[in-house]
């Protein structure tokens, strides 16, 4: 019974021994996933922070791109108006290369009645 006794002390003790390295290894093994996790934790607050960064960078990006096409418009209104100006202007100069051209015939006239 002694025997008996000391084989089953000595079983025990084996595996609260075991017991004891698998508890041990387990600690490790979640020390290592926690290690694992924080990191990936982290990498996803950097990700997140740059996405920030790049969505802030495309609406100021969009607001500049709305400005210029604004700006672009306002070139274009003008570039028409000047056009229309330019048309307004060349009619006028015909109009009055026409009178000047009466006026200078008529001016014949009169330099063709003089005496000389």
């Amino acid at each position: 019974m002694r025997w008996r006794s000391s084989t089953a002390a000595q079983q025990i003790r084996d595996q609260i021994r075991e017991s004891t390295e698998q508890v041990a290894q387990g600690t490790s093994t979640v020390d290592v996933a926690a290690a694992t996790i924080r990191e990936a934790v982290d990498k996803v607050h950097r990700v997140t922070e740059r996405l920030g960064i790049i969505t802030q960078s495309t609406r100021e990006e969009s607001r500049s791109v709305a400005q210029i096409s604004q700006a672009m418009h306002l070139l274009d209104d003008v570039t028409q108006q000047n056009a229309h100006l330019v048309q307004r202007s060349a009619d006028a100069c015909q109009a009055l290369s026409a009178r000047a051209a009466t006026l200078d015939r008529a001016v014949k006239v009169f330099s063709a009645r003089q005496p000389g």
